[in-house]
């Protein structure tokens, strides 16, 4: 909430029109909102307090006074897709976790018109709250718990009540449609560079930005094992089982959107980004795209167990984020060489 309240601050809004009488349109239409106002830094006739108002309504769902405010929405999701984005940039650079993972949240429910509070399962068409109610009742929460059902989706879905044959076939064809995405991970120990001899360029790109020069290393197999003060590659592997639609569905968002993915790597306990990076991978199945981040190991202590998360998260698509755990354990020299005395294959996979 206080990200959006920072987000309709930013003078890019300061040209939206706020007509005549509007004041006592968004004060009347504040009542129907379920964010308040505040009224100690917002004023009616503010073109920020509009900026609030008309964002909730594209979330909630809520019906606008007067069609000039349709043009204004449209008006005012344009610009704040590439100021959301921005903020992500800012936040992970002063290594904020939490306020980028909420950013980004933002920026899904600004493309599929929903709020955080609402199951993602509410995204889809024709999908009513009796509809939720009897997944609820199937055991099924969320998209992805309905997306992995393939073996017997054609029966839920006729279990559903939907309100004719070409809304089946057009909720069939969506969920069909939908990133079903792999991911796995690979830790590497880093050799020590030699200034005199070219690095190999990587297999894999690095993330946006093109492809990256690859070192060498050795694999660790899980449990991961490592020597303290050890530079680290980890390599995320992206997928998808399925070939997902090109376009993201969004039907209340005024633009057709292709979609892809960022992949962070951080520590949840202390909320602290060590890296993040985006990725768009190609639209067909199982061809992996790889993501490689590197980091050293704590000098200090044999013994140490860290814990890191991989989370990768849409742009645009609302309840397929995933995340995988990884915890490395420092030990010495010599009990790394009986544990990691092999090449490891890749253990953690979602």
């Amino acid at each position: 909430v206080e990200l959006m309240r920072v987000l309709c601050e930013c003078p890019e809004y300061d040209e939206l029109p706020v007509r005549h009488n509007e004041d006592k349109l968004n004060a009347e239409f504040a009542e129907h909102c379920p964010l308040e106002v505040d009224l100690a830094i917002q004023a009616y006739d503010s073109p920020h307090t509009k900026a609030f108002l008309l964002l909730q309504a594209h979330m909630w769902g809520l019906s606008l006074p007067i069609n000039d405010y349709k043009t204004d929405l449209k008006t005012v999701l344009d610009r704040s897709i590439p100021l959301i984005q921005a903020m992500v940039d800012i936040a992970a650079e002063e290594a904020q976790l939490r306020s980028t993972m909420n950013l980004i949240l933002l920026l899904q429910c600004l493309h599929q018109s929903t709020h955080p509070w609402r199951s993602s399962l509410a995204c889809l068409p024709h999908f009513s709250d009796k509809t939720l109610k009897i997944l609820q009742g199937m055991g099924v929460e969320c998209i992805p718990e309905l997306i992995w059902r393939q073996t017997t989706i054609q029966r839920d879905l006729q279990k559903l009540s939907l309100p004719n044959s070409e809304a089946f076939k057009e909720v069939l064809q969506l969920i069909e449609g939908m990133p079903q995405l792999r991911l796995r991970i690979e830790l590497r120990i880093l050799d020590p560079e030699d200034p005199s001899k070219p690095q190999e360029e990587a297999h894999g790109e690095g993330g946006e930005g093109g492809r990256e020069k690859r070192r060498k290393g050795r694999l660790v197999a899980e449990p991961f094992k490592v020597p303290p003060d050890s530079e680290l590659e980890l390599t995320v592997v992206m997928s998808y089982e399925n070939t997902p639609m090109k376009f993201v569905h969004a039907p209340r968002f005024p633009k057709k959107k292709t979609f892809s993915w960022w992949c962070i790597l951080g520590d949840t306990e202390v909320d602290e980004l060590v890296s993040i990076k985006k990725a768009m991978l190609p639209s067909r199945a199982r061809i992996d795209r790889r993501v490689n981040f590197q980091f050293c190991s704590p000098a200090d202590e044999v013994g140490e167990t860290f814990t890191l998360s991989v989370l990768v998260m849409s742009d645009s698509w609302f309840g397929l984020d995933q995340q995988l755990d990884l915890s490395i354990t420092t030990v010495a020299a010599e009990e790394y060489s009986q544990v990691n005395g092999y090449l490891g294959s890749v253990i953690v996979e979602s």
